[in-house]
């Protein structure tokens, strides 16, 4: 649960630190964190079906804002980058609001 809930933060986080087009050091050392969360949950995947469900929501957006990340600083990124970062941030908040309970369903 707290790795998950970790990831949530970091990862709007770097989203944010995208938005405004600083803190290169920070998006590195944050998705490294969100790396480390992903692969504690990866551990309990087999058994826990929670754990699957977290990795399953976490795991496309942490890789989305990897390549964000990657293309900004290799400056890819192009006009889209903007729309891009408010739907990974949409997403974000939208897994935020999923109730444990449904988890388990």
């Amino acid at each position: 649960h707290a790795c998950f809930h970790s990831s949530v933060t970091l990862l709007l986080r770097t989203a944010q630190n995208l938005i405004r087009g600083d803190c290169r050091s920070s998006v590195r050392a944050n998705l490294s964190h969100v790396r480390d969360c992903l692969m504690a949950l990866d551990c309990c995947n087999e058994h826990d079906i929670v754990a699957m469900k977290f990795t399953s929501a976490i795991a496309p957006l942490y890789e989305d804002l990897r390549q964000i990340a990657y293309d900004s600083e290799t400056g890819v990124s192009g006009p889209a980058l903007p729309v891009q970062l408010d739907s990974i941030v949409r997403q974000l908040v939208s897994v935020m609001d999923v109730r444990f309970q449904d988890l388990w369903v």
